[in-house]
């Protein structure tokens, strides 16, 4: 995606900083992120939940996009709770 970004857009990887854009979120979030993801290191969920004021959910023993699969019921009770809250 990075390298795609780059050559389609001219977009310089280095600036790529999503805590910038969920600094200026309006609406409520939640960051949602597999204690066991070797795809996106838990710093990065820190610092985007931290950036966004909002709460980060950990759901533990999940693997990379597996924390539905993995906690159905308590991730669909958060995020019918986070769209309540919208």
């Amino acid at each position: 995606m990075v390298w795609m970004a780059s050559a389609l857009d001219g977009i310089n990887p280095s600036m790529i900083r999503p805590e910038d854009s969920a600094a200026k979120w309006k609406k409520l979030a939640l960051v949602i992120q597999a204690s066991n993801d070797r795809t996106i290191p838990l710093a990065h969920a820190q610092r985007l939940s931290k950036a966004a004021h909002c709460p980060l959910w950990i759901v533990q023993g999940a693997k990379h996009a597996q924390c539905y699969e993995f906690a159905h019921d308590e991730y669909a009770r958060k995020v019918k709770e986070f769209v309540k809250n919208l």
